[in-house]
């Protein structure tokens, strides 16, 4: 008896390490209360579970900002219009580009279908040393061009540049202009 307590008792704790450590080694997993848009592992899942943007949900952000940087490399958007605000412009933008990628809805809105069908442009992750930590930079290939995009080792959050200076993609924050 005491034998089959014992024995139940180390399957139990067993069974809870290994929980505990599968939770800790789990790709991380965008969402908004996070407040930024972050990937781990393969580049071309990172945007498969990210927030929303439009002109009612994170209209003014650096996550809105990225995804106009999505716009000017499928050559939609001039690149002096990228201001991280989810206006009209952008929001028809959306719309052009769901229709020429076929998808379902089509209503200019960056939810979880668009940016999942976004990040299948996400290539060639490569790891790259930045100050102060090791990153992934991988690389957006649009229609007419490609911009990188980094996300850091430790968190997983994505960022970019914009005229010389790095920014997270934050849902929260708007530093680009």
């Amino acid at each position: 008896m005491r034998y089959a307590n014992t024995a139940k008792r180390v399957a139990v704790g067993i069974v809870a390490l290994a929980a505990a450590l599968s939770l800790g080694t789990a790709p991380a997993s965008a969402n908004t209360n996070d407040g930024y848009v972050s990937g781990a592992d393969n580049p071309h899942d990172d945007w498969n579970d990210e927030g929303t943007v439009s002109a009612n949900s994170h209209a003014s952000s650096n996550a809105t900002c990225l995804w106009q940087k999505v716009l000017v490399a499928e050559g939609l958007m001039p690149y002096a219009n990228v201001d991280g605000i989810f206006g009209d412009e952008t929001k028809k933008l959306t719309v052009v580009l769901q229709q020429r990628w076929g998808m379902q809805d089509v209503d200019g809105i960056v939810g979880d279908a668009t940016w999942t069908r976004a990040g299948r442009n996400l290539t060639r992750g490569e790891v790259v040393n930045l100050d102060p930590q090791r990153v992934v930079r991988m690389y957006y290939a649009g229609r007419n061009l490609e911009f990188a995009v980094y996300r850091a080792g430790t968190n997983g959050r994505h960022g970019f540049y914009q005229d010389g200076s790095f920014h997270q993609a934050s849902y929260t924050n708007r530093t680009c202009r």
